[in-house]
């Protein structure tokens, strides 16, 4: 047996061990850091009326605000007299946002209603569902 054959058989040994292996990806997502210029906003001043508008503008400043914040995470209503007596500056924060797919979403609504049941038993509900999640206008 010569070296260059040997050589072969060792690569092609090393390439089986690979393809055999778990690969592992992993994605990495920079995220911008705060800068000087970065939003802020006095409450002293701030009515019900103007958060509201505040969370249609601007929404990741709106949920800067810390009882803004809580109230949202814990899905209480906001006193919007609390949240501006909270702080009185906040600096706009930004946030990595996560989506879940629709399937945990559904999971969710309807637990175990909808195991067992086949694509095709589902009927006009298949068609709803795609419409509701789907839609692009």
């Amino acid at each position: 047996m010569t070296s260059s054959t040997s050589n072969k058989r060792i690569k092609t040994t090393e390439s089986a061990r690979d393809t055999n292996a778990t690969t592992q990806n992993r994605l990495l997502v920079p995220i911008a850091t705060a800068t000087k210029d970065t939003k802020g906003l006095d409450l002293r001043s701030m009515t019900a009326e103007d958060l509201k508008l505040l969370q249609k503008k601007d929404p990741f400043l709106y949920y800067s605000i810390p009882e803004i914040h809580k109230a949202e995470i814990s899905s209480k209503e906001v006193d919007y007299s609390s949240a501006t007596q909270s702080a009185y500056h906040v600096r706009r924060k930004t946030r990595v946002s996560c989506e879940g797919h629709t399937t945990m979403v559904m999971d969710e609504l309807f637990g175990d209603e909808l195991d067992g049941l086949e694509h095709e038993s589902l009927g006009g509900f298949d068609d709803l569902l795609a419409t509701l999640f789907f839609k692009t206008d």
